[in-house]
């Protein structure tokens, strides 16, 4: 069985101590990096470097304090304290501790090879393979930075601002719009700031899916200067996705290779005989490709689908009757849990 309880992290006066001190060392290298960068001509839009590190340092800490002073509790601390007690695995018995990092999570496992000792992992992310993976990620982040979340937040949020920057840059190329702007449509989105800087799930997942988007375009624009080392770290990114999110793995893919695609016709737009050979050959793979896949994954996309229609069901009616939300709540009217029946709702759930 496993166990069901509320988790809230564990942060003491060393957390704050380490954490003000991790601050200031992040602050002191964003700060010399931008002293460094803005001097060289041509690169004023440096000047919105450092305000992106804040951006995202500000809202991952309103979303750690959020949950834990107010919900005191939640999937962020779920994470953290799955990888806690993976970190004292490690040190309990390495061999298990290796045994499962590279283990599917099951019943077995949790009695196993966690006890008293070590800790139990909340059940509800332990039992999801792809939620427990976010504190396995976690666990090898607390052997390098400690166990403090204060100290895991902040360096999360210094890997997105690292990412969201280097995707400004990557934008900033094809000069589709002015610094300001572009910073404000990529680095200022206040919604991806609070969801995606903080220790999450989604932080991991975005970070994953901007550095496989600026890496494949880095080797496509050739501004690469190891590509084998970049290449290793697409296919790590990739991996992460595919154990966290997968079909996040077909939707950046699929994007990458329309965008490769108008690229690679633009390149030869002034032969129109050879452009549409490019054209047909990009539908028929394409269209192969979608045949394959629905040969090879189709049962298993399809008993995704239905997972996920079966957990919004859920949510959306736990949402609309649990009393513990508190009267600030709204209604879908969901009727018809289907693909269909989800698109009929799509406009109102995103206004």
């Amino acid at each position: 069985m496993y166990l069901l309880s509320v988790y809230v992290a564990d942060i003491n006066l060393f957390d704050y101590l380490f954490g003000a001190f991790f601050l200031f060392v992040l602050l002191f290298i964003v700060n010399y990096w931008y002293s460094q960068k803005i001097k060289i001509k041509g690169n004023q839009h440096y000047k919105f470097y450092r305000y992106n590190f804040y951006f995202h340092f500000v809202f991952a800490s309103l979303y750690g304090i959020i949950y834990y002073f107010y919900y005191q509790g939640g999937d962020t601390m779920a994470y953290w304290h799955g990888a806690e007690n993976l970190y004292n695995l490690l040190w309990y018995s390495p061999s298990d501790y290796l045994t499962e990092m590279l283990a599917t999570p099951s019943k077995n496992s949790y009695l196993l090879r966690f006890n008293n000792e070590t800790g139990y992992p909340p059940g509800w992310i332990y039992k999801d393979p792809n939620s427990f993976f976010i504190s396995k990620i976690l666990s090898v982040l607390m052997i390098f930075l400690s166990k403090s979340y204060i100290v895991l937040t902040l360096f999360l949020s210094f890997l997105v601002s690292i990412v969201s920057w280097k995707i400004y840059e990557l934008v900033r190329t094809y000069k589709i719009g002015s610094d300001f702007w572009l910073a404000i449509a990529i680095l200022f989105i206040p919604s991806v700031g609070f969801w995606c800087s903080g220790l999450s799930k989604d932080t991991i997942v975005f970070i994953a899916l901007l550095f496989i988007v600026q890496g494949v375009f880095g080797l496509a624009n050739n501004t690469i200067k190891n590509k084998k080392w970049m290449i290793i770290y697409i296919l790590t990114a990739i991996w992460i996705l595919n154990n966290t999110r997968t079909f996040m793995v077909f939707t950046v893919l699929g994007a990458l290779f329309l965008g490769l695609s108008t690229r690679l016709i633009a390149k030869y737009k002034d032969s129109a005989i050879l452009k549409n050979v490019i054209r047909f050959m990009i539908i028929g793979i394409s269209s192969l490709t979608f045949i394959l896949f629905l040969r090879f994954k189709g049962e298993e996309l399809y008993q995704l689908a239905t997972q996920y229609m079966t957990e919004a069901k859920v949510q959306q009616l736990d949402f609309a009757t649990n009393q513990l939300y508190g009267e600030k709540r709204y209604q879908l009217d969901i009727e018809d849990y289907t693909p269909l029946g989800m698109l009929k709702v799509f406009p109102k759930a995103v206004f």
